[in-house]
């Protein structure tokens, strides 16, 4: 047994590798309707031996599991017959917003799938998922999401991807390997190599029903068929919302961020809860803090309007204490004595992904320059807690001796994130001052020749923000 999993509303939460093993074990003693959210991502390097399938023939998972776009990597799965990452799935499972990147593999003897190795019974739903794995059967059946659909099953793959490479004796597909029920798989793609396949199944293969809507594969010509051009140049991306009709594929190409080789789904759920750690001013590990206010930014530079405060290090300065440091009053602030660390806890009401932070100095800081924070840590978590060293909480973003927060009163400084090889980092944005000399994009790449307004914009190559 690897222990209780805490649970939240009747959710169980997810946020180490060894919490995953014990969901898998939860599931598979009995509990089969186990629900559960995944709260970072999860590398499974040391717990390959401790990770089993979710889900077993006895005890098939039928419950939802939400990866909040989370990825697993370094997890290599291997058995005989039906295998995946959730082994057997039944009526009312549902898995959505989970990534499984190359470093991973499934691979078994016949029926193997990415995410379910076998569809048992009734309506199991699949919705923006991607994977990358290497998926193998050494006999039949091999797909990125399903291997086996039984007869009284139906499967529904919905705004999602196979980049992995999937190989099987016979009967290898993209989606779903082998379908004696119904599938319907709609607003997905496939860019992966599919060796074992019959000719003119190779994206998905069924005996009964198959419904294939505004799909596209690289190699097969069952759906529309693209080019791996497509897929790098936002083609791919654009003739999947447009067959939705909707935005739900997003993908970087010169918009200044990093780009993306191939459409995302886009986030669909944000980060609800921040901390805030300073682990050092100006000044030094001791001496005194203060700021006014600190905030969450949005695409266009602009403040999350119900960002609360509801937790802090305690100031001895009553009137100056942790509720002035997210009251939306700039002219309130924190300050107390600082002892090498203080954190402050944040609610945005709502799911709000972060492109950015803003940091408000005080109403003296011009003549106490010294009590400026210049070492800190941003952490993220969709799971309440009012403690600041719970495991749920994931990061964001760090600081050392960053000095941007300058000697001015009731000035606010911006810390814009940015992406770069599945790690996060920053850059400090100072105001900008149009000059005509420089070229201006907006975020989505297209130039700007009008009067630049108030936001985040590309210029000379670089991320400013327009004040």
């Amino acid at each position: 047994s690897y222990g209780a999993l805490r649970q939240i509303d009747g959710v169980y939460q997810i946020n180490t590798p060894l919490d995953l093993c014990s969901f898998a074990e939860i599931v598979n003693s009995g509990e089969k309707d186990a629900n559960a959210v995944l709260n970072a991502d999860l590398d499974m390097t040391e717990f390959q031996s401790d990770f089993v399938p979710i889900g077993t023939n006895k005890f098939h998972f039928s419950g939802k599991f939400n990866g909040q776009g989370h990825t697993i990597s370094n997890l290599n799965i291997t058995g005989k017959d039906y295998v995946g990452f959730f082994g057997v799935a039944g009526s009312g499972a549902e898995i959505q917003n989970l990534n499984l990147d190359a470093s991973c593999s499934v691979s078994g003897n016949n029926y193997v799938g990415g995410l379910v190795g076998y569809a048992l019974t009734g309506n199991v739903k699949i919705k923006q998922c991607g994977t990358a794995a290497t998926v193998t059967a050494t006999g039949k059946g091999a797909a990125g999401f399903v291997g086996f659909v039984r007869l009284i099953a139906n499967v529904y793959v919905q705004e999602s991807y196979n980049l992995g490479m999937i190989q099987a004796g016979s009967l290898a597909s993209a989606i779903v390997a082998y379908s004696k029920g119904k599938s319907y798989i709609s607003d997905c793609y496939n860019a992966g190599k599919v060796a074992g396949a019959s000719q003119g199944v190779e994206f998905a293969n069924s005996d009964n029903v198959l419904e294939l809507q505004n799909c596209y594969d690289v190699y097969s010509s069952q759906v529309e068929k693209v080019t791996p051009v497509d897929v790098m140049s936002g083609a791919l991306c654009f003739l999947l919302n447009t067959g939705i009709g909707g935005n739900i594929w997003r993908q970087n190409i010169d918009n200044g961020r990093t780009p993306d080789k191939h459409p995302v789904v886009k986030a669909s759920s944000g980060i609800g809860y921040y901390k805030w750690e300073i682990y050092a001013i100006r000044g030094g590990k001791r001496g005194t803090i203060q700021f006014s206010e600190f905030d969450i930014l949005d695409e266009m530079g602009e403040e999350y309007p119900d960002l609360n405060i509801y937790n802090g290090t305690e100031s001895d300065i009553s009137y100056e204490d942790w509720f002035n440091a997210g009251d939306n009053n700039i002219y309130t602030k924190y300050c107390g004595t600082f002892h090498g660390y203080a954190y402050f806890l944040y609610d945005a009401q709502e799911e709000a992904i972060p492109y950015g932070y803003r940091i408000y100095t005080a109403n003296d800081t011009r003549s106490n320059p010294t009590r400026n924070p210049c070492t800190w840590k941003l952490y993220g978590s969709n799971t309440y807690t009012e403690a600041p060293d719970d495991g749920c909480w994931e990061l964001i973003d760090e600081q050392t001796n960053n000095y941007t927060i300058q000697a001015v009163n009731y000035t606010p400084f911006d810390f814009f994130l940015t992406v770069k090889d599945d790690e996060t980092s920053v850059e400090s944005l100072k105001s900008y001052k149009s000059q005509k000399s420089h070229e201006t994009y907006d975020l989505t790449g297209r130039r700007v020749k009008s009067q630049i307004k108030g936001g985040i914009y590309i210029v000379n190559g670089k991320k400013v923000v327009v004040r």
